[in-house]
């Protein structure tokens, strides 16, 4: 009786109104303030034991006062604010990377405020990381293929002719193979050069080594060269040689030359080479007469001939007709 419910109930009565209908116990209040109090306070206790005990037996991954994730893993989203009901999911992922990795949340213990909202207090899931560990992106689409490209044309000078290799850049698909030959007026073997099948460096020449090409005597039989000569060229093969001889002499005064065939083209051999020694001299006789009005005397002389004009550049023979000289 000394308790102060107690004075208020013989006070006032409804001094113990707001306890007693919190518990819904108006009658037992009207009768017995302490009564009344007593039961508030033994139901709030056992209240109690029951929320802390269901949370104690929860692997809760926050506390009651910062129950969400978004509480306590720095960095991921906060869908899990709007849970309610018991046994409800959520998904938080990263707030930086939507494609990250996700983690699924469920509540196990719903709460209702004074205001009758319900809220959850115990969520249950894994440990997120959003930290300085960098997010799996995904993989990027494949680049389209790149198409086969020609090699380079390899860098010769104009002594070689590079025509096949150029062909065969030009060809659909490229060819990996080129052959480059000596030019017109040189003479030596073809070079093969190589290009990779699926080539994808626009930079890349052709891989190969050059052979030495050396310069062709003349291109066309001796006697096409000079109208004082004849030759038995017409039908010689590569490595084959023939005789060119000075027109209208006769044995045992007979200068000759051998030439060597090096080349062929479409009409015969395109490169003869002399060995050694300098053009074929034919000298002719000349014969004058002198007259007196004592003695006729007659005079006998040998005259040498010019040769052919000299310093016709290399493989351009073809260009010039010095028959006339």
């Amino acid at each position: 009786h000394s308790s102060i419910f107690h004075q208020a109930y013989h006070a006032d009565r409804s001094a113990c109104g707001p306890c007693c209908r919190y518990l819904a116990m108006v009658a037992l209040c009207q009768h017995d303030a302490n009564a009344c109090c007593l039961w508030f306070l033994i139901g709030q206790f056992l209240l109690a034991v029951l929320v802390l005990s269901g949370e104690a037996s929860e692997d809760c991954i926050g506390t009651p006062d910062q129950p969400l994730p978004s509480d306590l893993f720095e960095g991921i989203t906060n869908h899990c604010q709007g849970v309610q009901k018991k046994d409800d999911t959520c998904v938080e992922h990263c707030v930086n990377n939507l494609a990250a990795t996700k983690w699924s949340y469920t509540c196990t213990t719903v709460k209702k405020t004074i205001l009758r909202r319900r809220h959850c207090t115990c969520f249950v899931g894994p440990v997120a990381n959003c930290g300085d560990t960098p997010q799996p992106v995904p993989p990027a689409p494949p680049a389209p293929p790149v198409p086969p490209v020609p090699c380079l044309l390899p860098n010769a000078s104009e002594d070689y002719d590079e025509s096949d290799c150029d062909a065969a850049s030009h060809a659909e698909p490229p060819r990996t193979t080129c052959n480059v030959a000596c030019s017109s007026g040189r003479y030596g073997n073809d070079s093969t050069f190589t290009c990779p099948e699926d080539n994808r460096e626009p930079h890349r020449s052709w891989n190969g080594a050059l052979s030495p090409c050396k310069r062709c005597d003349s291109t066309v039989r001796p006697s096409q060269n000079r109208h004082d000569v004849v030759d038995n060229c017409s039908d010689v093969q590569v490595g084959g040689t023939c005789s060119v001889t000075c027109k209208g002499q006769s044995a045992p005064h007979l200068p000759e030359q051998t030439w060597t065939c090096q080349k062929t083209g479409v009409s015969g051999c395109s490169c003869f080479t002399l060995p050694s020694g300098g053009p074929l001299q034919c000298t002719t006789n000349q014969t004058t007469t002198m007259t007196t009005t004592t003695t006729t005397t007659t005079l006998t002389r040998k005259r040498g001939k010019c040769i052919a004009p000299q310093g016709i550049p290399a493989g351009q023979e073809w260009r010039y007709n010095v028959s006339d000289c």
